[in-house]
């Protein structure tokens, strides 16, 4: 993290290049920045004068262009979020349904692939990208091309929601179910690693990494899978939750085609709704259900903050300070997750 600059306020005010004087007032000239959680603006105590048309005008202090300056970054920084998610302003559920079903079908049959492989969990997401993925595999066989759809159910041991993920598939219909648990796997690589590296362990929480582990054996399944039948492998992520960087680094985060980009959840749930999707599945509580010791928590438990106030966010609407800060931090925190490896200059 770079460090913290800050200006002495007089510079700030009189001699920083983005200031200037014209005609007695103080402009701002717009200077993008993606530092926005970097830049502290220390005022102390101290006088400017503002002459203008109509008197002089003694400040105490420069807070009034702190304010200023915090806002317009804040604002740049917020629309340069919204524009690398891909977050569109307008949604229609008809149009992005034939969009996104064209992208799955169009891109199966420039790369020649016979298969997409996608692991169904009972949420609103899987069942989305599910429908997509079968409706995009109609059509290509439709073309009179070779292609399926495999459904993966991937529980941990017994799930807590397994009749959800049923139904889920039950209304997707997909060519092909494959049933894998995870748990022999999962469970053997925690005590492979706890045993001869235990005491790194002591001090952190095991079952977090444990959920880690889950999603990332859930992937390794999936690819093995698509490897066989020179298939795709279909990530659920969408716009909410990559911008609280909700999920697992080459876990749940691993995929070959992402159908869902772009979209906030409730554009999520209106496009499962226009599909087709049972209402009640649609509108379920979202949970990552990886913690054996919280199953079923709530995803927004996790962030701290509602998917409204997450999708008001990416659509530009107005939502609370304390929310608009925590997702700020939270995105901040979590940008290694979006980021490609790093490599030498």
């Amino acid at each position: 993290m770079d460090d913290l600059h800050e200006p002495h306020p007089h510079s700030l005010a009189r001699r920083h290049r983005g200031w200037k004087r014209s005609h007695g007032k103080v402009r701002y000239r717009q200077r993008r920045t993606s530092r926005l959680l970097r830049l502290r603006v220390d005022l102390q105590p101290c006088k400017f004068t503002r002459q203008s048309g109509f008197g002089r005008l003694q400040l105490s202090r420069l807070v009034w262009i702190s304010q200023l300056l915090w806002r317009i970054v804040v604002r740049d920084q917020h629309l340069q979020i919204i524009e690398a998610l891909g977050v569109a302003k307008e949604f229609d559920a008809s149009a992005e349904a034939e969009r996104r079903t064209a992208f799955l079908a169009d891109y199966m049959q420039a790369s020649s692939c016979g298969a997409l492989v996608l692991g169904i969990s009972g949420g609103v997401d899987s069942l989305t990208a599910g429908l997509l993925a079968q409706t995009a595999v109609n059509r290509l066989r439709g073309r009179g091309h070779k292609a399926e759809f495999i459904a993966v159910r991937l529980p941990y041991g017994t799930q807590a929601d397994e009749a959800d993920a049923q139904r889920g598939l039950a209304s997707i219909g997909p060519d092909r179910v494959v049933t894998i648990d995870i748990k022999p796997a999962a469970d053997a690589m925690m005590a492979e690693v706890c045993g001869d590296a235990g005491d790194l362990f002591e001090t952190v929480r095991l079952d977090f990494h444990l959920g880690n582990i889950k999603a990332r054996q859930r992937m390794i399944a999936q690819y093995a899978l698509a490897g066989a039948v020179r298939g795709l492998v279909i990530g659920t992520d969408h716009a909410a939750e990559a911008l609280m960087g909700f999920f697992t680094k080459f876990g749940d985060g691993a995929a070959d085609v992402l159908p869902l980009s772009g979209l906030t959840k409730r554009r999520v749930r209106a496009l499962a709704e226009y599909l087709g999707a049972p209402r009640d599945l649609v509108f379920k509580v979202p949970t990552a259900d990886l913690e054996s010791d919280a199953p079923l928590r709530p995803d927004e438990d996790v962030y701290g903050v509602t998917y409204d106030d997450i999708d008001d966010f990416l659509e530009g609407k107005p939502i609370g300070e304390p929310a608009f800060q925590r997702i700020l931090a939270t995105h901040v925190a979590t940008a290694h997750k979006r980021a490609l490896p790093l490599s030498p200059q």
